[in-house]
């Protein structure tokens, strides 16, 4: 995980696209600096050229540096091991998305608890950190983590809909995904000449019967489950129908089936 100074540096970096990248091997960064009154930055930090590294001179930079009580608020840190310092922040990174690290803050040590106990303990920014600003009182328990400060993305998308419906169609995909079409792999199979079915008529019967609605006949392609990354991977292979006309279902077909050993 990059430190304070290394983001900033790689932001400088991004912004600016130097000859050569700006680093702590050929930069040297002073101590932040305050600066009050302004609403967009509230650091400063100069950096001098290390002689014989690429550059010459110094420069300085604006930007803000993140508040300690602004940024952990209200927090609480639940664990059933005693705390240690380290353990702190890294539990306060995991928690937040932050980057703290033990240079960052001034030394402290986390006060010894007996079971559900809590407690209060203060983070103070070093004067010298190039990240964090201020101080901050966090609480402290000693007992099971509580899911919601584990679990703050709640919306996730693992299991949505592969084809957006439109116009009220079904997708083409999730109605033939789960058939076995290996009964018939020889009406599947793509005529060399249309590019197509080889037969068409048997495929569209067993479709009717399986409650598959009609479609046009369209190009086929037949490819290994393995090459597919949403193809049902209990079959071997499937045949795709990528582009479909129908009325009543959009997107592509899936036709799964096994390849079967001759006798």
């Amino acid at each position: 995980m990059d430190n304070s100074i290394q983001r900033l540096l790689k932001e400088a970096n991004e912004k600016n696209v130097p000859k050569r990248p700006l680093t702590l091997i050929n930069i040297s960064p002073q101590v932040p600096n305050v600066i009050e009154g302004n609403e967009r930055f509230n650091s400063s930090v100069t950096i001098e050229a290390v002689p014989g590294r690429v550059y010459v001179g110094q420069q300085t930079l604006l930007y803000k540096r993140i508040s300690l009580p602004e940024a952990l608020n209200d927090l609480q840190l639940r664990n059933i091991v005693p705390f240690t310092p380290e353990m702190v922040i890294e539990m306060v990174n995991r928690q937040l998305n932050l980057f703290i690290t033990a240079d960052d803050l001034e030394p402290f040590t986390p006060p010894e608890l007996e079971l559900n106990e809590t407690a209060s303990l203060t983070l103070v920014s070093r004067a010298d950190s190039f990240g964090f600003v201020g101080s901050v009182e966090i609480e402290l328990m000693y007992g099971r983590t509580l899911l919601e400060s584990i679990i703050t993305f709640r919306l996730l998308d693992l299991f949505k809909h592969p084809t957006d419906p439109a116009f009220g169609k079904q997708s083409g995909r999730m109605v033939t995904w789960g058939f076995d079409f290996t009964s018939l792999r020889d009406a599947i199979k793509v005529d060399s000449k249309t590019q197509s079915y080889s037969d068409w008529q048997a495929l569209q019967s067993a479709c009717l019967y399986l409650g598959i609605p009609s479609w046009a006949q369209g190009a086929l392609a037949d490819y290994s489950t393995a090459d597919i990354e949403d193809s049902n991977k209990d079959f071997d292979r499937v045949a795709i129908q990528a582009v479909v006309s129908s009325a009543e279902i959009i997107g592509p077909l899936y036709f799964h089936y096994n390849l079967l050993d001759e006798v």
